[in-house]
């Protein structure tokens, strides 16, 4: 630090022209002490620019202090970030780079299904290294993990450099905080690059295959939805298996949670299936349920062709419903679905109608269609056809209901036929109804069903209408007028319970 400035000689008097020998006197030393007096001048000059220098150096000294301490926040924010989003293994490839800084080892957070523009920590496990950076990814291959990423990096020097980085190995299973959703709706392939994601089918009926286990790696896993209509197989790689099968299906709505160890994939349900069989087919039984549930309705018959509603003419009797459940033990691999169809039209004149077909999952249920087109189906059958015992209240519990000429009403058992004009078809609450009748001038309404079909309306002046599946019976049509209703298919709902 400089001293302070020298002090100046007094100067002298102001001239006397009556003492000019005192002027000349006091005149001439103050000439002599002009030299010394700019060379103290000239040392506070210097000083002051000294002063001024030390202060600038002070002041970017201290700017510089705060440039250090943000880039210290900086790297200690990425560190605390890279430790949030990428806590698991780590996958390190060796890298060009584009800036003429030679080749590096980066390491890229992992286990992320990637997409452009998102944000990404990287660390520099090279000399020198500088912890960690931010990156932005540019390209990225789903099927093969290939990323480019543009990055910004500290060259050494206190600038910063732009890097490209192409990392071609696949990053392997880990954490992530993200997940992406991938919705398909065709045969597709569950890959590595799936892993934590959310694959969701939107529609359609194909198989899911998988990458092998090997290639997924221990720790990967995806969550996995039915949202669509159709049926999708999951079928692991050549002779892998998942919960022990090497496939099974996924019916309509179930979500699973698929995880590989390395050697085998297994799953969690998530949300549990429901699968409506309208048509003949095969239950896969699916792992990871305690129980099923099931619904079945046998047919429903079709109404008669006649003048008069009288003896075995009328109206087409309802399919009758079976409801269960059974330990998910009790089910084999897989069981035959047979849903059996609705009783055909009558299109001859006085000719009764045709009785629909038996429903059934495998050996676990029959619901049987009614003994006679106007006999209502039941889940209860004895040699001599269906027995329509009443129980308190008027409502029978699994047989048909009541008989054609004294209708009542049902709680899972179809509902008859009425054949007279003196009453309405009864309803059933589970069955399906009967359908409606006529005396030939005189039209009765056709029952009605809450979980079933209804029964379809006669007519008088044209086609009677067909019964509504599941079960309905058909309605009765007049002679040389009009043809009868046909009854309704029948149906199995089978849905699971965790």
């Amino acid at each position: 630090m400089p001293t302070s400035p020298p002090s100046i000689t007094t100067l002298p008097a102001a001239p006397d022209p009556s003492n000019r020998a005192t002027f000349n006197a006091l005149a001439y030393p103050w000439s002599a002490a002009l030299p010394t007096f700019g060379t103290e001048i000239s040392a506070v000059a210097t000083n002051v620019k000294a002063n001024a220098d030390e202060a600038q150096a002070d002041a970017l000294a201290t700017a510089a202090d705060r440039v250090q301490t943000g880039l210290d926040a900086v790297a200690a924010a990425a560190s605390a970030a890279s430790a949030i989003a990428a806590p698991g293994v780590q996958a390190t490839s060796t890298t060009s780079v584009l800036v003429g800084l030679g080749s590096k080892s980066l390491t890229i957070q992992t286990g992320k299904a990637y997409s452009v523009g998102q944000s990404v920590v990287i660390a520099d496990t090279s000399a020198p290294s500088s912890n960690w950076m931010f990156g932005q990814i540019t390209s990225y291959n789903s099927g093969t993990g290939a990323l480019v990423v543009y990055a910004m990096k500290s060259a050494g020097s206190g600038t910063l450099a732009a890097w490209t980085i192409s990392i071609s190995a696949s990053p392997s299973a880990g954490n992530s905080v993200a997940m992406l959703r991938r919705a398909i709706t065709g045969t597709d392939t569950a890959l590595l690059g799936d892993a934590c994601g959310f694959i969701d089918v939107t529609s359609g009926t194909f198989t899911l295959a998988f990458s092998a286990v090997g290639t997924l790696g221990n720790g990967w896993y995806c969550y996995i939805r039915n949202g669509g209509t159709g049926d999708v197989t999951l079928d692991p790689n050549a002779s892998e298996t998942i919960d022990g099968l090497t496939s099974f299906v996924m019916y309509p709505g179930e979500a699973r949670l698929v995880q590989c160890d390395g050697a085998v994939l297994r799953s969690v349900v998530l949300n549990t299936f429901s699968r409506t069989f309208t048509s003949s087919g095969t239950f896969t039984t699916p792992p990871g349920y305690c129980k099923f549930s099931a619904l079945v309705w046998s047919g429903g018959a079709s109404g008669a062709k006649n003048h008069t509603a009288t003896g075995s003419y009328g109206a087409g009797a309802g399919g009758g419903c079976f409801p269960f459940t059974l330990d998910a033990s009790g089910f084999g691999a897989t069981e035959t679905v047979t849903v059996g169809a609705g009783g055909a039209s009558v299109t001859t004149n006085n000719t009764i109608g045709n009785v629909g077909g038996n429903s059934s999952i495998g050996a676990l249920a029959v619901v049987y269609a009614g003994s006679s087109p106007v006999s209502g189906g039941t889940a209860l059958r004895t040699s001599s056809g269906v027995t329509a015992t009443v129980v308190s209240g008027g409502f029978p519990n699994f047989e048909g209901g009541g008989t054609s000429s004294n209708p009542l009403s049902s709680v899972y058992g179809g509902s008859c036929g009425s054949n007279n004009a003196s009453d309405n078809t009864a309803c059933s609450l589970y069955g399906g109804a009967g359908g409606g009748t006529h005396n030939g001038t005189l039209l009765r309404d056709a029952g009605t069903s809450v979980y079933g079909g209804n029964g379809g309306a006669a007519s008088i002046t044209g086609n009677a209408t067909a019964g509504t599946a599941p079960g309905g019976g058909g309605g009765m049509g007049l002679n040389s007028v009009g043809d009868s209703g046909a009854g309704a298919r029948g149906e199995v709902r089978i849905w699971g319970v965790i």
